[in-house]
């Protein structure tokens, strides 16, 4: 079993590196003034991952959600493909993230290799295991959010025209995120007079 898992990984993994060429080629035609052509790549190519994650994730969660058996012995083919997906992106990635030259990338770089990690090794143990699917797939659900987080990351590839015409795509997006907190107007100071005597609290007559 395990052998045939890995041969599906190296096929997924495989796969999703033509897919990313792909995304490169068409970040290229599409968004020509992207400020990094890997990040912009990365953005085209989460617009069909991350809902393909969230449905397959949805999927597993409820069919396997039964009973205690399923839940940690069950498995589902869309748990399997998820499970594939997410360890062989995790795979491919790691190398790819080095080819990103934003300054935000660079920095987030530790973090995002031991998320990865994590990934890698936790996924990994369930896919070739083929138990805690379930588990795994709730914890998936989590991806919905970054379908929202790819379209902001597109919209900081494209022109000002662009924007402009995609707006109310942009506006509804935004939406679904919590508005930023409201900062306290700060009440104006009275002006300063050098003319005005200083009263001090320890004093009877004014210091002037």
């Amino acid at each position: 079993m395990a052998a045939t898992v890995a041969h599906e990984v190296a096929i997924y993994s495989v796969c999703q590196v033509a897919a990313y060429a792909v995304c490169w080629k068409a970040s290229e035609r599409l968004m020509p003034k992207a400020p990094d052509r890997a990040f912009s790549a990365d953005a085209l190519y989460g617009i069909f991952y991350y809902p393909a994650l969230v449905l397959l994730a949805l999927d597993a969660t409820v069919r396997l959600g039964a009973d205690v058996t399923t839940r940690w012995e069950g498995t589902v083919r869309s748990s399997q493909i998820l499970g594939r997906l997410l360890l062989s992106r995790m795979l491919v990635h790691v190398p790819y993230l080095f080819l990103k030259r934003r300054k935000e990338d660079r920095k987030m770089l530790p973090l995002y290799l031991t998320h990865h990690a994590i990934v890698i090794v936790v996924y990994g143990l369930g896919t070739f295991r083929g138990r805690a699917h379930f588990w795994g797939a709730a914890n998936a659900l989590c991806e919905v959010t970054n379908c929202f987080c790819t379209v902001i990351e597109l919209f900081a590839c494209v022109s000002s025209e662009a924007k402009e015409r995609w707006k109310t795509l942009h506006r509804w997006n935004s939406m679904v995120r919590p508005p930023p907190p409201r900062a306290r107007p700060l009440r104006p100071l009275p002006p300063f007079s050098p003319t005005l005597p200083l009263k001090c609290p320890h004093r009877t007559t004014p210091v002037v």
